[in-house]
């Protein structure tokens, strides 16, 4: 069987019954008996012939399409039936048994030998080894287990996954998923370096390796690897908008201006790109075409508050501050608990005179980030204010 998810042979290794009946319980047995039972009981086709009809009919559907083991399941029921057809006794007259049938003509007895043959070699053709699919199974237990936040567990999987098959590149870009999550960064992109090892043009790999690359601050060795993420998948929204990213960090702003338009290209609808061409728009002078992204960002977003924060702090630096404050509230009312837009809030309403307003927000910025040393400052500043 080809696994779709989880191989049977994953299972077995904690189910004895399915250890030991394995051999016998599965398609490449069933399947041969059931055409054997098919043969024996075809003088009966005009009574069964419903029961022939579903099972033929069902079949043809299922080899239109890619055939996972489960696909085939609502078969085994009719097989079942026509296989218990081998098991009726040579004895009743009235049923012609397989035996019957085939001591019936020598030549036709050959024929139908070699059918069986046939059927029972070409349903027993292994399409994947057992091992790589035991493989397979680690590795999808291990993102199952990292979706979960489940660390430790998910590297485990991914582990067991690459001891199985050493040359399975998606188990060692897996693994590098789970380690950099745990924040064992070197290990990580060790992980996704052996991926992309032994699949060059592994896109998920490289772009994983590039992001841990620039989590790292290695903005130099992240452009290479998102440009090779680039080459394998050139339609990757995200490759282009983590490589104008690493552009940015660089100090390449029109490279990075150049990759946010290229994600834009592919994706008018990517907030992250908007945000991102917009904000290096704004720094590089061209503040109006750069707002009107940050806008599209807010607009398609309207559950994230950073583009609206974003555009809140350069309506601050322009000293437009009642504008800026709407945008800050604006802000926190999607997020509350964000200490820069209380910061910022505050020094929006402290430019416009309203320092008992601002101090509030001041110290809901020290409550909770109480490392802020600007929300402290700020603080300190308006409650001498207030003072005097």
């Amino acid at each position: 069987e080809m696994l779709d998810t989880e191989a049977q042979e994953s299972y077995a290794e904690f189910s004895t019954p399915l250890k030991v009946l394995g051999w016998i319980t599965h398609f490449g047995i069933l399947m041969p008996l059931a055409i054997a039972g098919m043969i024996a009981a075809w003088p009966e086709r005009r009574r069964l012939s419903i029961v022939y009809a579903l099972a033929i009919a069902y079949a043809a559907s299922v080899v239109m399409f890619f055939v996972f083991a489960r696909y085939r399941y609502p078969l085994v029921p009719f097989l079942i039936l026509f296989a218990a057809a081998l098991a009726r006794s040579p004895f009743d007259s009235k049923q012609r048994s397989f035996r019957t049938l085939f001591l019936a003509q020598g030549s036709r007895r050959g024929q139908l030998a070699a059918l069986l043959i046939a059927v029972a070699i070409f349903c027993n053709l292994p399409v994947l080894s057992s091992t790589l699919m035991m493989s397979i199974t680690e590795n999808n237990l291990g993102t199952a287990f990292l979706e979960r936040g489940q660390y430790d567990q998910a590297i485990a999987h991914n582990q067991r996954s690459i001891a199985l098959r050493p040359d399975y590149a998606p188990g060692h870009n897996n693994l590098g998923a789970a380690l950099r999550a745990a924040g064992r960064l070197d290990e990580a992109i060790a992980s996704y370096q052996k991926a992309l090892e032994l699949k060059p043009d592994f896109a998920s790999a490289s772009y994983n390796l590039a992001n841990a690359q620039l989590e790292q601050g290695k903005a130099g060795d992240s452009v290479e690897s998102f440009r090779r993420s680039i080459e394998a998948n050139p339609n990757s929204v995200e490759a282009h908008n983590n490589l104008g990213i690493a552009l940015a960090n660089r100090g390449d702003a029109a490279g990075a201006i150049a990759e946010f338009r290229a994600a834009l290209a592919i994706d008018d609808r990517s907030v992250h790109a908007h945000r991102n061409l917009g904000n290096m728009l704004v720094d590089a002078g061209q503040r109006a075409e750069g707002m009107s992204h940050l806008e599209r960002a807010a607009q398609l977003a309207p559950s994230e508050p950073e583009a609206i924060y974003d555009i809140g702090t350069i309506l601050l630096q322009d000293q437009n501050f009642a504008a800026a404050a709407a945008r800050f509230e604006a802000a926190l009312k999607i997020r509350p608990n964000w200490a820069e837009a209380h910061n910022n809030l505050g020094i929006a309403l402290a430019s416009q005179g309203r320092i008992a307003d601002a101090l509030t927000h001041f110290e809901r910025a020290v409550e909770l980030k109480p490392s802020m040393q600007d929300a402290r400052a700020n603080r300190d500043q308006a409650r001498a204010a207030l003072r005097k």
